[in-house]
């Protein structure tokens, strides 16, 4: 007795990727996380020196200390607008260090560091324009919404330990960390 096929089953089609297999190699999440950790690095100083530049700017060079004094308070009586000037500190710094880096081969120092590098998931090469406003606004913007915030940065990061490796960054911007 021969059955007949079941016109409600799931279709068996078999699925490709856009991409071929072996084109290029994902980066590790260990890779990515280093290099991240290595961008801070670098970042932290920067953002230190313009600091002190700006407080020196105000108080000049005797009044310094008292000046950083100054300055500690006054963050803890102003929050909010002490976070968009670290927040501004910040973006000032990470574009002064990876702007060229980023626009040449869409890597950051840690990126260029650990050998990997920021492309389209079809593996063309990501522009600076889909780098900065896709990928790194979000997470910019986010930054300055509370709740929102920790939401974005928990659901970013976790998203890595997907299959894909594909951050929520990497999602918005339609990209991938590749090894070079």
């Amino acid at each position: 007795m021969s059955q007949e096929p079941n016109l409600y089953a799931a279709p068996t089609a078999e699925v490709m990727d856009i991409r071929q297999e072996g084109e290029f190699e994902l980066a590790g999440r260990g890779t990515r996380l280093v290099a991240s950790f290595l961008d801070g690095l670098f970042l932290i100083p920067i953002i230190w020196i313009f600091l002190a530049l700006i407080i020196f700017l105000f108080f000049g060079a005797n009044g310094f200390w008292t000046g950083f004094k100054s300055w500690a308070m006054w963050q803890s009586e102003h929050s909010i607008l002490s976070t968009a000037i670290s927040c501004l500190l910040g973006i000032t710094s990470y574009l002064i260090l990876n702007f060229h880096l980023l626009n040449k081969n869409a890597q950051t120092i840690g990126k260029k560091i650990m050998g990997i590098k920021i492309v389209r998931s079809d593996g063309k090469q990501a522009d600076i324009t889909r780098i900065l406003l896709y990928r790194q606004l979000p997470v910019t913007i986010t930054a300055f919404i509370p709740i929102v915030n920790f939401i974005f940065s928990l659901s970013d990061h976790l998203l890595i330990f997907r299959a894909s490796r594909k951050c929520l960054h990497d999602n918005i911007a339609d990209t991938i960390v590749i090894k070079v």
